[in-house]
């Protein structure tokens, strides 16, 4: 399986669809908040590497989710 090395990943807003939809078919069973919230994430950035076949951090992945959700107010309710 060959990777992909996308610079434009800095930035959650340059993201093409294709891989908005697999970020978010990566959450499906996943919710990055909570208690485990990191361990959550460790499977989300997986099963997105994965589908995508693009290497990214979880720093991104979590700012590419920040820019959708307010997952600070989402810790509060969980």
């Amino acid at each position: 399986m060959a990777f992909s090395y996308e610079f434009e990943f800095d930035d959650p807003k340059n993201w093409p669809v294709e891989d908005d939809v697999h970020l978010l078919y990566s959450t499906l069973d996943n919710k990055p908040v909570g208690i485990d919230k990191h361990f959550q994430m460790s499977i989300i950035w997986s099963r997105f590497t994965s589908n995508s076949n693009k290497m990214v951090s979880s720093d991104i992945l979590w700012k590419k989710l920040n820019s959708w959700y307010n997952l600070q107010s989402l810790v509060c309710i969980v």
